[in-house]
């Protein structure tokens, strides 16, 4: 089956504004192709011109209603944009992908372009090339190659797995999927040889090494819950491209139902809600000394100032917390005392994995197309170039050390509580 089969438009929103010589041009697709990229594919070429206005543009996407927060669009920052394949393809570079929900590109004419983070990543390798360094990562919608061939006409990345599939090697397929609850079995069928395959905690037996006739099926038992399970199958190519269908069947039931596109999460997606702590019970905050709170906010100890903003002076590794005087002081205690409870998703800590063995973690900021910038809790960033990394995931905690309300005391923590509410002082005096 070829991956490179026509199809109506996956995505059935014009983009209006990039052109060649004068005329609008439509994507036959859009997808993130990373956590800090998106990728875009033109019938026609687009104008090497046109990257300007995409620089410093953002993508907005609003936060699930059950996180109680207002829904309001947040952004994500557009940092640099290349064309490819003749200029057919688009690539945008972007901060990290913080939730998992729709993401709009606004374009010209108060039209949007609009993606999820719903798909399969794709890794394919020679036989000989070590696991951690394919040859090929690229986007897929789905587990069903039948599905993968209508989403992606026309793009060159796809157009070159589909060779690839034809050479010997192997196809690595992850993503998480998100399973109806109860006892049930996820069919694996292919038409070529199944090397590998985990569900879950559930594996493929080990293939008998003097097994000749290639293991075309593998079920998994699973009982799956509220959480995402992390899927991986390894198909053998070469010859003939490997056909795959993957169905679950309840338990007790006699017919399976295809895993569409819906269920399958990208394996870097964070969960639809970053699973944090509870939050901590408020003691008496009142009485508390704002002028003494500055001095706290600012403060060794404390350190507040060095990752957040206040009356526009301090670090930016956190939010801005000039804000914070509009909300509740329990609210900002319980901030203090369990920052993981709720992470404001520009702020989401990440690990950052690099090729050579290095590891960081911190919020995440793409500097331009080539390089993203790690700031950890000390406020102390290094710069990682995007082609050294070798996998992104995001955390369930807050970059904020925990055990800050603790080591004040509970006057300082009054006094820091009643400087965050205070009104901010006037311009001239910053």
């Amino acid at each position: 089956m070829r991956l490179s089969v026509v199809m109506g438009c996956l995505f059935p929103v014009l983009f209006a504004g990039m052109s060649t010589r004068g005329q609008e041009v439509s994507p036959r697709a859009l997808w993130a192709s990373g956590p800090l990229e998106v990728t875009a594919v033109f019938d026609e070429s687009v104008a090497q011109g046109e990257l300007e206005r995409f620089l410093g543009e953002t993508i907005s996407y609003e936060l699930p209603a059950a996180t109680g927060s207002a829904r309001l669009p947040r952004k994500l920052r557009v940092a640099g944009a290349r064309l490819e394949d003749g200029g057919r393809t688009l690539v945008l570079a972007t901060d990290p992908h913080p939730r998992v929900t729709e993401y709009r590109l606004g374009v010209s004419g108060g039209r949007s372009l609009s993606y999820r983070l719903n798909g399969v990543q794709a890794e394919w390798s020679e036989p000989d090339d070590p696991p951690e360094s394919p040859r090929r990562v690229l986007w897929l919608p789905e587990l069903s190659f039948a599905g993968a061939a209508q989403a992606v006409p026309g793009s060159a990345p796809h157009r070159a797995l589909d060779r690839d599939l034809a050479r010997p090697g192997r196809l690595v397929l992850t993503t998480q999927l998100r399973l109806p609850p109860g006892e049930g079995t996820l069919e694996i069928r292919a038409n070529g040889s199944i090397e590998d395959a985990l569900l879950g905690d559930a594996a493929a037996d080990p293939l008998d090494p003097e097994a000749k006739a290639p293991r075309r099926s593998v079920d998994l038992g699973a009982e799956p819950r509220a959480d995402l399970l992390f899927c991986s199958i390894t198909l053998k190519t070469g010859m003939n491209a490997p056909g795959l269908r993957v169905s679950w069947k309840p338990a007790g039931q006699a017919e399976s139902r295809p895993v569409d596109r819906t269920a399958c999460l990208l394996p870097w997606a964070p969960a639809a809600a970053m699973p944090g702590v509870a939050a901590a019970n408020s003691p008496n905050l009142g009485g508390g000394d704002a002028a003494r709170g500055r001095r706290i906010f600012t403060s060794d100890q404390a350190q507040c100032a060095k990752c957040h903003v206040r009356d526009g002076q301090g670090g930016k590794v956190g939010p801005d917390l000039t804000v914070l005087r509009v909300k509740d002081p329990a609210w900002i205690y319980a901030s203090i005392a369990t920052p993981s409870a709720e992470i404001v998703p520009e702020f989401t800590t990440y690990t950052v994995a690099l090729k050579d063995g290095q590891v960081h973690a911190g919020v995440v900021r793409a500097i331009d197309a080539r390089v993203i910038r790690v700031t950890d809790s000390n406020a102390k960033s290094v710069d990682v170039a995007r082609e050294q990394i070798l996998r992104i995931q995001p955390s369930s905690t807050s970059i904020m050390p925990v055990g800050l309300a603790a080591a004040l005391g509970a006057e300082a923590v009054r006094d820091l509580v009643a400087f965050l509410m205070s009104e901010p002082e006037p311009a001239r005096s910053r």
